[in-house]
């Protein structure tokens, strides 16, 4: 792989890093980190029943600890309900009607906007780019792992 070429590559990851950071100002105590719980969860429970930690850590790439830890905060902001079930082996979460509307007017709502501004990027290319991201991430997350 030609070294100029991964530079471009690295600067075009903090661009995207950037364009992360565009979402609209959020309430006071609430972090991107909690919006992108509050999407997992969201997501998640549009696929499962019954949404568990372990599955927010698992879509997210956390530990299941910091999972808890970001559900946890997010119990205390009265946007999430965390529950078990009969067997208390697993920790449910849901969104509560305020985490609903969180997710409505600072996911759904920007994520609609950025429909909008990449109207003219293709299809193919936007999908050429995630994977390469996804593959990149992969990678240097496994040659981390790999050196411990």
């Amino acid at each position: 792989m030609d070294k100029k070429l991964i530079k471009s590559f690295y600067d075009a990851c903090y661009a995207a890093k950037k364009i992360v950071e565009t979402i609209p100002p959020l309430p006071r105590g609430l972090s991107p980190h909690h919006l992108h719980v509050i999407n997992a969860v969201h997501s998640l429970s549009q696929v499962q029943e019954n949404v568990r930690i372990i599955d927010i850590a698992m879509r997210l790439d956390l530990s299941k600890g910091t999972a808890a830890e970001y559900v946890h905060e997010l119990s205390e902001k009265q946007l999430a309900i965390k529950y078990s079930m009969d067997n208390k082996r697993y920790m449910y979460v849901r969104l509560t009607k305020q985490g609903d509307q969180y997710y409505a007017d600072y996911v759904e709502k920007y994520h609609e906007k950025l429909t909008h501004i990449f109207d003219g990027v293709n299809n193919n290319d936007m999908l050429i780019t995630i994977r390469t991201i996804q593959q990149a991430y992969y990678l240097i997350y496994q040659e981390r792992n790999n050196k411990q």
